[in-house]
């Protein structure tokens, strides 16, 4: 039987150890690098994602996590890659995809992080937003409110994170025809936000943008205008003429014209926005959808009927491919597009889709 001395034995476990101390460093260099590089990618992608550089963005947030998988399957880092992915992929309108990255990352982060943590709250928000997105304002809305007691009860009624979570449920409010309690909630919203981020800041200038929608579909066009016009401000100092953003806010700005009576200003703020949109998210973004059936609306005012015809298609088959069968938007187009063919005395084509509309709003309601 073979024999070790006491020399050797000690000499086997000194080099245990040191092999043991070798590991131990290699990984701890190689966990710092890659958290370095993944601060690194998740940062450049965050600002790629701020200024509407989807492309650059996603190619980021993907380094960031190759770099997180590498810390371990339950990284909270991998939870957070998750949600700025899933940012990506729902301004690119691929809400399937966007709401499993926010799933797997919510489930890491409240593991990992609890409930209360930042990181936790800021994906159960960006959930509730994509829910508001594809229509399930219900789901939303109660999202929303949790997100806002948790911030109250950890942040207090001060901090700009609070101002956030309360303008996006005062667009729910605003798309369920809860006016005044939305109304009530912006001013609430811009209050916060202004004292702790200041005047100037681009969520600020998302609020006065939402208010100013408000004001617009409530027929106060001078108050419209007036927010709109310092939400372009801010918002172009902030992140540049071709941001969505920056298409949203004109597209509103050609509605009020045309409720106005100034067609050709509203014709040219609308195609504005839609140059901005096929440049930064695609022809056949949701968005481009919304302006479609803005056109529309405008191009029956002109009594121009073939070209609004063609922009209902075009809003109502974008719609189609990227919301769910149900969502409310869908019935929205649907309605202004029987209307029209009403008009044209093509009966059968409006009560075709008429039927379809009503069914959309009752399965809506049945859900509710």
């Amino acid at each position: 039987m073979p024999h070790n001395s006491p020399d050797t034995l000690a000499l086997s476990k000194s080099l245990l150890n040191w092999l043991v101390v070798v590991v131990l460093v290699f990984w701890t260099c190689s966990a710092y690098a890659q958290k370095a590089l993944w601060e690194e990618h998740s940062q450049a992608g965050r600002e790629a994602l701020d200024i509407g550089d989807f492309a650059s963005a996603r190619e980021h947030i993907l380094a960031a996590i190759k770099a997180a998988k590498v810390l371990g399957p339950e990284d909270p880092r991998l939870g957070v890659s998750f949600n700025d992915l899933a940012q990506v992929s729902q301004a690119l309108g691929d809400y399937k995809d966007a709401e499993k990255l926010l799933e797997e990352s919510l489930s890491i982060l409240t593991r990992r992080l609890g409930s209360r943590d930042p990181w936790t709250i800021t994906t159960l928000n960006n959930l509730a937003s994509l829910y508001a997105e594809i229509g399930r304002y219900s789901d939303a809305a109660l999202l929303y409110q949790q997100v806002i007691k948790v911030t109250t009860d950890s942040l207090g009624l001060q901090h700009p994170n609070l101002g956030i979570y309360l303008n996006a449920l005062a667009e729910i409010y605003k798309w369920q025809g809860r006016l005044e309690e939305a109304e009530a909630i912006y001013k609430e919203a811009l209050s916060i936000l202004e004292a702790t981020l200041g005047p100037k800041h681009l969520r600020v200038a998302v609020v006065r943008s939402n208010i100013a929608a408000l004001y617009r579909d409530q027929g106060q066009l001078d108050e419209a205008r007036s927010a709109y016009e310092d939400a372009l401000k801010i918002a172009s100092d902030s992140v540049g003429h071709g941001h969505p953003f920056i298409a949203a806010i004109y597209n509103g700005m050609g509605v009020i014209n045309r409720k106005e009576g100034n067609y050709g200003a509203a014709e040219e703020r609308h195609k504005e926005a839609l140059e901005i949109l096929d440049a930064s998210v695609g022809p056949d973004h949701p968005h481009v959808a919304t302006v479609m059936l803005d056109l529309g609306l405008l191009y029956v005012t002109r009594k121009d009927y073939p070209l609004a015809e063609e922009s209902y298609r075009r809003a109502l088959d974008i719609r189609d491919r990227n919301l769910a069968a149900n969502h409310p938007k869908i019935a929205e187009v649907l309605d202004a597009y029987a209307e029209l063919l009403r008009s044209l005395d093509r009966t059968s084509e409006a009560v075709e889709l008429e039927l379809r509309s009503e069914n959309i709003r009752y399965t809506n309601r049945n859900a509710e």
